[in-house]
């Protein structure tokens, strides 16, 4: 028999043997970060099993992602791993559609996931959404600015000083997540380097980092880097390039990067892919809208909004009402629409990967000019970047 579920205490440890098997991870490290982690959250383990035996499983983390006005609240997905002689049987998919269903009707309205394979995911309804550009460029020339006062380690207890020059330089970027405290202390816990300059004072600046042998030197991937001064972002540059020697560093950033932000020295040679970013699907229409009504709160009318999620087996028609004291979303039985679309199509409308003019003009949603007119404004294209600090 098979069956979805949450995980059972006594088989964690054979969750954790699945997923080193299927991701090549030595056990033993993996196992301790496994249980280290302090978002560790037995609810939020997820396991398909078949007769018994644990055959595929998941794990769930909550986010809160800024799109325009509102912090949006919503689910991540990661670590979706099968048996690898179980693999390609279809369990993978049974577990990740009967846990959107299920999150759905917890009230959850968007889940997002970063996909190493995105074809098999857009196959259940996500959709990659943003961008994203890929730098990498020789760290040598970068190095040079070493010279003179140099980082420090950072500390759990710098945790509130980065907090504030993240919030300053990038915290309310489109689709940038919401951190508390504890997750500024599980990133300075976890990410294998992390540094702040000046090494004493207040922090101005701030860089996380991963390193790895890529002969003849190292590959350092710069996961995050912000400042509040151009000497502090130069410095901390700097420190990562040393760090790789002869090698390279590689930046994920977001796409529509100005050049003024590439560390000196870092553009000849450089190599630089635009990707698409982090997927999101729909799992309750309802939730979804109602999470966003911070982005409509100077509209004024009424419009009826359609669903559809075939693989899911689901119509939600929902009643967007603006009035003087505010936005109300109900789930409503109609059989007609304003606007409509399948889940497919709408969740990149409501992330903003397209905006509802240009989703209206070129099919995907089904809208007349003046439902257009009204909530155009209030859905437009963003660019989305989710930076990888946030990755589920």
């Amino acid at each position: 028999m098979m069956q979805v579920r949450q995980v059972r205490e006594d088989e964690l440890d054979a969750m954790v043997v699945i997923m080193c098997r299927a991701f090549g991870l030595p056990i033993a490290p993996a196992r301790n970060l496994f249980f280290d982690d302090p978002y560790f959250d037995l609810r939020h383990k997820r396991v398909l099993t078949l007769d018994g035996c644990l055959v595929s499983c998941l794990t769930l983390a909550s986010a809160a992602i800024r799109f325009g006005a509102a912090v949006v609240p919503l689910m991540g997905i990661a670590g979706v791993a099968t048996r690898p002689e179980d693999q390609r049987r279809g369990y993978a998919t049974r577990l990740l559609l009967d846990t959107v269903a299920d999150l759905a009707s917890g009230d959850v309205g968007l889940v997002a996931l970063v996909a190493d394979t995105p074809g098999f995911y857009e196959r259940l309804g996500w959709r990659p959404c943003g961008r994203q550009a890929r730098l990498r460029f020789a760290a040598g020339p970068v190095a040079v600015a070493y010279a003179g006062p140099r980082p420090r380690k950072a500390r759990e207890t710098d945790a509130p000083w980065i907090a504030r020059i993240h919030a300053g330089v990038t915290g309310t970027r489109d689709g940038s997540a919401e951190r508390d405290e504890k997750r500024w202390r599980y990133l300075l816990r976890f990410v294998q380097q992390s540094w702040v300059w000046p090494a004493r004072g207040l922090p101005q600046g701030y860089v996380l980092f991963e390193s790895r042998p890529d002969p003849p030197g190292a590959l350092v991937r710069v996961i995050e880097i912000a400042a509040t001064s151009d000497e502090a972002r130069r410095r901390l540059w700097a420190h990562a390039a040393r760090h790789a020697g002869t090698g390279d560093l590689l930046w994920v950033t977001e796409s529509s990067l100005c050049p003024g932000e590439l560390p000196p020295g870092a553009t000849p040679g450089m190599q630089a892919d635009i990707q698409r970013g982090v997927m999101y699907r729909i799992a309750s229409f309802h939730a979804a809208l109602r999470s966003l009504t911070p982005n409509f709160a100077d509209w004024r009318g009424c419009l009826r909004l359609r669903c559809t999620d075939p693989l899911l087996g689901r119509t939600t028609v929902c009643e967007l009402h603006g009035r003087s004291d505010g936005i109300e979303v109900t789930e409503v039985d109609s059989a007609r629409a304003d606007v409509e679309g399948d889940q497919a199509s709408w969740v990149r409308v409501l992330t903003g990967d397209a905006s509802l003019t240009d989703a209206a003009h070129s099919g995907l949603l089904r809208a007349g000019d003046g439902a257009v007119a009204a909530l155009g404004p209030r859905l437009p294209q963003r660019d989305l970047h989710l930076p990888p600090a946030d990755h589920f």
